[in-house]
């Protein structure tokens, strides 16, 4: 795992863990709605925390509700950093 995609998993975590503080595995297969329960007000919150821990704006022009899986998240962030 890239040190990005290590940082954008643990923030999908620590997201997860307000609702189930039990949850300990965030996998690249999995769907941020519908297999991590991530409401609107989640994904936003997510956007802010991975944009502040990656240091660079990501999510100006992107929804995040456009994304399905983590590894689709990832591979975004990814690719937009090693453009910028």
């Amino acid at each position: 795992m890239t040190p990005a995609a290590r940082v954008i998993t643990e923030a999908i975590l620590e997201v997860v863990r307000l609702r189930d503080p039990q949850a300990n595995e965030i996998r690249l297969d999995h769907e941020l709605v519908n297999d991590l329960a991530l409401g609107s007000l989640d994904l936003a919150e997510l956007a802010a925390t991975i944009e502040v821990r990656l240091d660079r704006p990501l999510f100006d022009d992107v929804a995040m509700n456009g994304f399905v899986t983590v590894g689709e998240l990832v591979e975004f962030c990814e690719q937009a950093q090693s453009a910028g």
